[in-house]
């Protein structure tokens, strides 16, 4: 350590298993889905996994039926197949999406189909591959019904109005926020608090991004930090390699609007940051002693 100091010291601990089971916080136990498939097998599968977890749940056997049921209830999502005989999967989201009262329910598609198989379907939430793995499902519900409200991001980034704009992107879909203007700035805050996602700027004052990725890099619990590299520069091969973190993402501003990076952003994060239960299981290290 440097004379005057001091050292810090942090410790890594494991998580125990089963946290992906969570049960929803107290405000989403007893919240009301209805599951539509065809296959009545399927239907007493998902019915068995979601009220295990304190969900309510209508099952139905057709688009029909759903367009029955949602006259007289509003659930706050729907799992829909796609595959179903007579009116199928996307007919039924149209018909969901022109009833009035029903319009705004967010769909969750379960289906044997993968996602980029169905890059046509427009209009859902998310997707869940049969056969259908449990915490799979119930992280698509957990990202639906809005709790990934424990998410914090920092954005390292010197541009006030840009910085600005993607914190206020950042909080709109309720994550937490952070903002550091230096390199320098950066590495003092990431010594005190670790982020579920790191936005990172590679111009900067005081340590540019190549110097703040290489100090992650000696450092075992943020090693493998999720990272959006978010630059005004081409990189080439070999500084794409120099900024590699755990899942790392590189975009370049000029080349993608706001809003597709907020969705780019938004997937990214749905598939390398788990959801967190509202009892706050995430813990800071420790501040420094010295």
């Amino acid at each position: 350590s440097l004379m005057g100091q001091g050292s810090t010291f942090f410790v890594s601990l494991p998580v125990m298993g089963g946290v992906e089971l969570s049960v929803p916080r107290a405000d989403l136990r007893g919240c009301l889905l209805l599951v539509c498939d065809d296959d009545s097998d399927i239907r007493t599968v998902v019915q068995a996994m979601l009220e295990r977890r304190g969900y309510r749940v209508i099952t139905v056997g057709s688009g029909q039926a759903a367009l029955a049921q949602l006259a007289s209830v509003k659930p706050a999502a729907i799992l829909l197949d796609l595959l179903m005989p007579g009116m199928d999967g996307r007919e039924t989201m149209v018909a969901i999406r022109n009833l009035a009262g029903a319009e705004d329910i967010p769909i969750i598609i379960l289906s044997v189909l993968s996602r980029t198989e169905g890059l046509d379907v427009q209009g859902h939430k998310e997707w869940v591959q049969k056969p259908i793995h449990e915490p799979t499902l119930l992280k698509a519900l957990d990202r639906t019904l809005g709790r990934r409200a424990n998410i914090k991001v920092l954005v390292v980034e010197d541009d006030s109005d840009l910085a600005t704009l993607l914190l206020e992107m950042f909080q709109r879909n309720g994550n937490e926020t952070a903002h550091c203007r230096t390199g320098q700035d950066a590495v003092k805050m990431l010594q005190e608090v670790t982020p579920d996602l790191l936005v990172l700027d590679i111009m900067l004052p005081e340590g540019d991004g190549f110097s703040v990725v290489s100090w992650l890099r000696q450092h075992q619990h943020l090693c493998k930090l999720p990272l959006v590299v978010y630059t005004g520069r081409d990189l080439d091969h070999a500084e794409q390699e120099q900024l590699k973190l755990g899942p790392t993402e590189i975009l370049t501003k000029g080349r993608i609007t706001p809003q597709q990076f907020e969705q780019h952003v938004l997937d990214f994060l749905a598939r390398v940051v788990p959801s967190k239960p509202e009892d706050n299981t995430y813990a800071e290290p420790t501040h420094p002693h010295h």
